[in-house]
């Protein structure tokens, strides 16, 4: 697996380390802290804006390339969502409603964060990191403007 940047916009991010002694695929940031984990859906990394949703009317705000974050996903999502980069959401299991959409979009999602997906993130440049189906970890790269 190589390093995905789903990223789209004016510009880029910085670009995660990958680690000369790193297993096939094994991705490692460089010292950026740690937004949330949990469980992984898909597999890749992805990086972009962060973008909270607290409810289907605010999908309208949802920009391609950008990173869902969401307390959960309801199944009516799927016809607002494409193009987004990557999923964090607080609730879910990696045969719910967002990793199956995770799937469907072929992106990276991490799902029962409990409480990494927040209103305070929207804007951030974060990373979404998913080996294999195993652990999801979200980085920071970039926080919110002010």
């Amino acid at each position: 697996m190589g390093v995905i940047d789903r990223h789209e916009g004016s510009s880029a991010p910085p670009e995660p380390a990958v680690a000369p002694n790193a297993g096939a695929g094994q991705v490692i940031p460089e010292r950026r802290p740690i937004v949330a984990t949990g469980r992984g859906v898909g597999e890749g990394v992805a990086t972009g804006l962060a973008r909270y949703i607290h409810a289907a009317a605010d999908l309208a705000a949802l920009r391609p390339g950008e990173i869902l974050m969401a307390q959960a996903i309801e199944p009516g999502w799927a016809t607002k969502t494409k193009g987004i980069s990557a999923l964090v959401v607080n609730a879910g299991d990696p045969s719910g409603v967002a990793a199956a959409l995770a799937r469907k979009f072929a992106i990276p999602a991490v799902v029962g964060t409990v409480d990494g997906a927040s209103p305070a993130w929207t804007g951030a440049t974060l990373m979404v990191c998913v080996e294999d189906g195993g652990a999801g970890v979200v980085y920071e790269c970039r926080g919110p403007s002010a």
